[in-house]
């Protein structure tokens, strides 16, 4: 288990306290501060998948290409172009 503080960006609140709990029982394996950055970015990832889901309305998606090859270039096509959009809006 690892506990660890995020600070409040506003200012106006407490730290608020994460419990990270792993299955991982070695602590030389990986340390507490790389637990932390790794559960910060999968939430990142996660965050990104709902955008995609929301905005680019994937359930009505329909590739049209044929080939396994194919369909991997049309799906980051698409990612680049949603990112390129976001960089844009930022």
């Amino acid at each position: 288990m690892v506990e660890y503080e995020i600070p409040d960006r506003k200012g106006d609140k407490e730290p608020e306290i994460i419990c990270l709990i792993t299955a991982t029982l070695d602590r030389d394996q990986i340390s507490a501060l790389e637990l932390a950055a790794a559960y910060h970015q999968r939430w990142e990832i996660e965050l990104g998948f709902g955008e995609l889901k929301t905005r680019l309305h994937t359930r009505d998606w329909v590739l049209r290409s044929k080939s396994p090859d194919m369909i991997e270039q049309e799906i980051w096509a698409l990612l680049l172009t949603h990112h390129c959009i976001r960089r844009l809006m930022c």
